[in-house]
């Protein structure tokens, strides 16, 4: 599941909730709260404010992503190749941190760059207090992840030469900050969202909330 842990709701009536079927299966249903529920809890309740009434019905999807940003839509489009996805957002599905995120991505993308280099600039940034593997797979894999947005439909800036403009940002010892202006996030987010809505398999449920995440048969 992709979200945050730790947001209490407040109380909203009638509520959705989704529910684990089966081994892969997740179903929707719809319930009452009547006080504000942790998603600490373990479980997780979706809230549908405009809904006029609690009639019960139920939707069966093999995959449940929370959140709309850049990682719920990535992984939502990587398990719509092999089931259903129901993308539950509390608001619009762009609105978001994505949206409005700027800066840009770094990769290793220069010929003059190596993914050694990206690794220690990380490291000295970091005071050495980073995770070792996770630092590794961030730098070696960052082209793959900037050709993947390419192919969804990323618009990133281009130098004169119709290559990607590599900015150069704090910490880096090289030009390697993969950008779209100074609206990177848009971008991607933009990119993603068109991809995700017009896949078969994807379906969105905006302007519904999570409370409860229900781990139990």
């Amino acid at each position: 599941w992709d979200g945050g842990e730790g947001t209490t709701c407040p109380p909203v009536t009638p509520t959705r909730q989704f529910t684990r079927g089966g081994r892969r299966g997740v179903s929707l249903v719809t319930a009452a709260v009547s006080e504000p529920v942790s998603t600490t809890s373990g479980r997780v309740a979706i809230d549908n404010a405009s809904t006029a009434t609690a009639s019960p019905r139920s939707l069966r999807v093999d995959f449940l992503v929370i959140g709309s940003g850049i990682s719920g839509l990535s992984y939502a489009l990587e398990a719509a190749k092999v089931g259903k996805v129901a993308v539950v957002t509390k608001d619009v599905a762009y609105e978001g941190s994505t949206h409005y995120a700027q800066g840009g991505i770094s990769a290793v993308i220069s010929p003059e760059d190596t993914v050694e280099e990206h690794i220690r600039d990380t490291q000295v940034a970091g005071d050495f207090l980073c995770d070792d593997a996770a630092v590794e797979v961030v730098c070696s894999e960052g082209r793959e992840a900037v050709e993947k947005l390419m192919q969804f439909g990323a618009d990133f800036t281009k130098d004169e030469a119709g290559n990607l403009h590599l900015a150069r940002e704090g910490g880096h010892g090289r030009h390697r900050i993969v950008h779209a202006a100074d609206m990177t996030g848009r971008e991607i987010e933009r990119a993603l969202l068109e991809s995700a809505r017009a896949h078969p398999n994807v379906t969105f449920y905006e302007h519904h909330m999570a409370k409860d995440l229900i781990t139990g048969a």
